[in-house]
């Protein structure tokens, strides 16, 4: 919202977008693994499963079926593009996060530094500590349903409903009490 100064369009636009690629490129992504690769036998999702090599496993899995390189490219392609995107997206929201709890501009020096704040811990522990990393993601998986689906709702019931601010002039989706419920 700040860096599109409140343009209730221009946000509309972003958001509806922004989730209609990843909804797309998943609805693709998972035609294809599902279309392709067995559920059980050699080299299935199962298989892959057991093996813990999800993100490799599948790859090789789709190479082995389909016997075709360029799958293969794409994939790793593919897996490099959503972990990039995400890396990028998480730096966007943790450096925001600390710059307006460490009350920084977002700009100049203190931005880049609040960056490195966010993004070189996650690197280390990932270079010398590889399962923490992983253990990391998992636990940060339960974080985000509690980010994602909970706190925006309370936050929006506590701004309409419980303080005291005058924001009949603001903006506001439409709902009202059911669809925050809901």
């Amino acid at each position: 919202r700040i860096y599109y100064k409140s343009d209730v369009v221009a946000l509309r636009k972003i958001i509806f977008i922004g989730s209609l690629i990843p909804l797309i490129s998943y609805f693709i992504w998972v035609t294809l693994i599902m279309g392709t690769i067995p559920r059980v036998g050699e080299q299935g999702l199962i298989d892959i499963l057991n093996n813990d090599a999800s993100a490799t496993g599948v790859a090789v899995s789709l190479e082995y079926f389909t016997g075709s390189d360029l799958i293969m490219i794409l994939t790793k392609l593919f897996s490099t593009f959503t972990v990039t995107t995400s890396l990028l997206g998480v730096t966007l929201c943790l450096s925001d996060f600390f710059s307006d709890g460490l009350q920084l501009k977002r700009e100049g020096m203190p931005r880049v530094l609040v960056i490195l704040f966010a993004l070189v811990p996650p690197l280390l522990i990932l270079l010398f500590y590889p399962k923490l990393f992983i253990a990391g993601l998992q636990f940060a998986g339960i974080c985000t349903v509690i980010l994602l689906v909970l706190m925006p709702e309370l936050i929006t019931w506590r701004g309409r409903y419980t303080l005291t601010i005058n924001n009949k002039n603001q903006y506001q989706v439409i709902g009202g009490r059911l669809a925050l419920i809901g």
